[in-house]
Protein backbone atom coordinates (compact mmCIF):
# COMPACT_ATOMS: atom_id res chain seq x y z
CA UNK A 1 0.00 0.00 0.00
CA UNK A 2 0.81 4.01 -0.45
CA UNK A 3 0.91 6.04 2.33
CA UNK A 4 0.56 9.51 1.54
CA UNK A 5 3.47 12.09 1.96
CA UNK A 6 1.72 14.21 4.60
CA UNK A 7 1.61 10.85 6.73
CA UNK A 8 5.28 9.60 5.99
CA UNK A 9 6.30 13.37 7.33
CA UNK A 10 4.72 13.34 10.01
CA UNK A 11 5.63 9.88 11.35
CA UNK A 12 9.13 10.99 10.76
CA UNK A 13 8.10 14.26 12.58
CA UNK A 14 7.86 11.54 15.62
CA UNK A 15 10.47 10.02 15.58
CA UNK A 16 13.25 11.29 18.56
CA UNK A 17 16.30 12.00 16.09
CA UNK A 18 13.85 14.78 14.38
CA UNK A 19 11.76 16.12 17.48
CA UNK A 20 15.51 16.91 19.03
CA UNK A 21 17.05 18.23 15.70
CA UNK A 22 13.66 20.57 16.11
CA UNK A 23 14.67 21.52 19.54
CA UNK A 24 18.35 22.33 18.89
CA UNK A 25 16.72 24.32 16.07
CA UNK A 26 14.46 26.59 18.06
CA UNK A 27 17.84 27.00 20.87
CA UNK A 28 19.50 28.46 17.79
CA UNK A 29 16.88 30.87 16.80
CA UNK A 30 16.46 31.99 20.01
CA UNK A 31 20.30 32.07 21.05
CA UNK A 32 20.65 35.87 20.84
CA UNK A 33 17.57 36.44 22.68
CA UNK A 34 18.33 34.86 25.42
CA UNK A 35 22.34 35.19 26.06
CA UNK A 36 22.04 39.15 24.53
CA UNK A 37 23.73 40.46 21.59
CA UNK A 38 27.43 40.62 22.92
CA UNK A 39 27.37 37.26 24.28
CA UNK A 40 25.73 35.49 21.13
CA UNK A 41 28.71 36.94 19.00
CA UNK A 42 31.38 34.93 21.59
CA UNK A 43 29.09 31.50 21.09
CA UNK A 44 27.26 29.25 19.51
CA UNK A 45 24.89 26.13 20.33
CA UNK A 46 26.83 23.33 18.74
CA UNK A 47 24.75 20.17 19.65
CA UNK A 48 21.90 18.64 21.57
CA UNK A 49 22.65 15.43 22.98
CA UNK A 50 20.29 13.29 25.55
CA UNK A 51 18.86 16.93 27.20
CA UNK A 52 22.26 18.58 27.47
CA UNK A 53 23.07 21.31 24.99
CA UNK A 54 26.56 21.99 24.19
CA UNK A 55 27.74 25.61 23.50
CA UNK A 56 30.98 26.58 21.38
CA UNK A 57 32.57 29.89 23.26
CA UNK A 58 35.20 31.60 21.45
CA UNK A 59 37.62 31.37 24.92
CA UNK A 60 37.68 30.56 28.37
CA UNK A 61 36.67 33.36 29.54
CA UNK A 62 33.25 33.38 27.48
CA UNK A 63 33.18 29.72 29.14
CA UNK A 64 33.60 30.57 32.54
CA UNK A 65 31.14 33.45 32.48
CA UNK A 66 28.49 31.68 30.75
CA UNK A 67 29.42 28.69 32.61
CA UNK A 68 28.44 31.04 36.05
CA UNK A 69 25.29 32.17 34.51
CA UNK A 70 23.79 28.52 33.28
CA UNK A 71 21.23 28.41 35.43
CA UNK A 72 19.70 31.59 34.32
CA UNK A 73 20.18 30.47 30.45
CA UNK A 74 18.80 27.00 31.02
CA UNK A 75 15.63 28.44 32.59
CA UNK A 76 15.04 31.32 29.43
CA UNK A 77 15.64 28.41 27.13
CA UNK A 78 12.99 25.83 28.51
CA UNK A 79 10.78 28.18 28.60
CA UNK A 80 10.69 28.27 24.78
CA UNK A 81 11.33 24.19 24.34
CA UNK A 82 8.26 22.12 24.52
CA UNK A 83 10.44 19.44 26.38
CA UNK A 84 12.83 21.03 28.63
CA UNK A 85 16.59 20.75 28.66
CA UNK A 86 18.45 19.24 31.57
CA UNK A 87 22.04 20.74 31.45
CA UNK A 88 24.43 23.07 29.11
CA UNK A 89 28.27 22.68 28.67
CA UNK A 90 30.35 25.44 27.37
CA UNK A 91 33.91 25.11 25.86
CA UNK A 92 35.84 26.28 23.04
CA UNK A 93 36.58 22.90 21.50
CA UNK A 94 33.87 23.07 19.17
CA UNK A 95 34.54 27.13 18.32
CA UNK A 96 37.60 25.71 16.61
CA UNK A 97 36.13 22.87 14.67
CA UNK A 98 35.07 24.17 10.74
CA UNK A 99 33.54 20.74 9.54
CA UNK A 100 31.14 21.11 12.75
CA UNK A 101 30.67 25.05 12.89
CA UNK A 102 30.14 27.16 9.58
CA UNK A 103 32.45 29.98 9.69
CA UNK A 104 31.28 33.38 8.22
CA UNK A 105 33.59 36.32 7.96
CA UNK A 106 32.38 38.33 11.45
CA UNK A 107 33.29 34.58 13.04
CA UNK A 108 36.55 33.98 11.27
CA UNK A 109 39.52 34.65 13.65
CA UNK A 110 41.26 37.76 12.52
CA UNK A 111 44.59 36.52 12.02
CA UNK A 112 43.55 34.31 9.51
CA UNK A 113 44.93 34.25 6.34
CA UNK A 114 44.13 32.09 2.74
CA UNK A 115 46.27 29.98 1.81
CA UNK A 116 48.69 30.84 -1.18
CA UNK A 117 49.92 27.61 -3.54
CA UNK A 118 53.38 28.22 -3.86
CA UNK A 119 55.12 27.39 -7.21
CA UNK A 120 59.00 25.90 -7.05
CA UNK A 121 61.00 25.78 -9.93
CA UNK A 122 61.24 22.28 -11.22
CA UNK A 123 63.99 20.96 -9.47
CA UNK A 124 64.67 16.88 -8.76
CA UNK A 125 62.12 15.73 -6.00
CA UNK A 126 64.47 15.09 -2.75
CA UNK A 127 64.36 11.82 -1.09
CA UNK A 128 64.62 12.60 2.20
CA UNK A 129 64.39 16.60 3.26
CA UNK A 130 66.99 17.96 5.39
CA UNK A 131 66.01 20.48 7.75
CA UNK A 132 67.44 23.31 5.29
CA UNK A 133 65.19 22.54 2.26
CA UNK A 134 62.14 22.27 5.09
CA UNK A 135 62.83 25.45 5.99
CA UNK A 136 63.33 27.46 3.10
CA UNK A 137 59.77 25.51 1.56
CA UNK A 138 58.39 27.11 4.86
CA UNK A 139 60.15 30.61 4.41
CA UNK A 140 58.80 30.59 0.90
CA UNK A 141 55.38 30.07 1.69
CA UNK A 142 55.12 32.18 4.31
CA UNK A 143 57.05 34.76 2.52
CA UNK A 144 54.01 34.14 -0.38
CA UNK A 145 51.51 34.75 1.57
CA UNK A 146 52.39 37.72 3.25
CA UNK A 147 53.27 39.15 -0.47
CA UNK A 148 49.99 40.46 -1.02
CA UNK A 149 48.73 41.57 2.88
CA UNK A 150 48.54 45.18 3.73
CA UNK A 151 50.73 46.83 6.00
CA UNK A 152 50.13 47.49 9.70
CA UNK A 153 50.67 51.31 10.25
CA UNK A 154 52.45 51.17 13.23
CA UNK A 155 55.32 48.43 12.33
CA UNK A 156 54.97 47.88 8.78
CA UNK A 157 54.67 44.26 8.76
CA UNK A 158 52.39 42.44 6.50
CA UNK A 159 49.14 42.04 8.87
CA UNK A 160 46.20 39.50 7.66
CA UNK A 161 43.08 41.88 7.19
CA UNK A 162 40.96 40.90 9.64
CA UNK A 163 43.15 42.35 11.88
CA UNK A 164 43.68 45.70 10.68
CA UNK A 165 39.75 45.69 10.57
CA UNK A 166 39.22 44.35 14.24
CA UNK A 167 42.09 46.29 16.14
CA UNK A 168 43.64 48.72 13.44
CA UNK A 169 47.09 47.09 13.86
CA UNK A 170 48.45 44.28 13.66
CA UNK A 171 48.09 41.22 16.40
CA UNK A 172 51.45 42.20 17.94
CA UNK A 173 50.92 45.59 18.39
CA UNK A 174 47.38 45.60 19.56
CA UNK A 175 48.79 43.50 22.39
CA UNK A 176 51.45 45.95 22.96
CA UNK A 177 48.38 48.65 23.15
CA UNK A 178 47.18 46.11 25.44
CA UNK A 179 49.86 45.80 28.17
CA UNK A 180 50.74 49.42 28.26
Amino acid sequence: MLKSLNHIVTALENQSFWQGQQQFQLIRDCWTEVVGEDRAQQTRPHSLSRNILYVATSSSVWTQELSLNCRSILKQINARLSTPIDNIRFSTTWWYQHQSLPQTEESEHPSLVAEVEVSSPADPPIEQPTPQTTFEQWAAKIQARSQHLPLCPQCHCPTPLGELKRWQVCGLCATKQWQG
